[in-house]
């Protein structure tokens, strides 16, 4: 889908640089198979029993537990 903008972008006329729009695909080249996520939703939804908080994969759910260790005591 990212491919389209080929049909459509101009540098010379949308305000998104082309250097820009490189980094937006490089991005995208680095997301998980959603077959995983749509696995793992599966898994979930179908168990009787799970956590109340699910974050997947492994490597997102220890940086989100390590952010909320981070920020807990933090005062505004």
């Amino acid at each position: 889908m990212f491919e389209e903008k080929e049909k459509w972008y101009d540098e010379k006329v949308n305000f998104t640089k082309r250097a820009d729009m490189l980094k937006g695909a490089a991005m995208l080249a680095l997301q998980q198979d959603p077959q995983e996520m749509i696995d793992k939703m599966v898994e979930v939804i179908e168990a009787k029993h799970h956590p109340f908080r699910t974050v997947y994969p492994e490597a997102a759910e220890l940086l989100v537990k390590e952010n909320e260790r981070k920020i807990w005591d933090e005062k505004i």
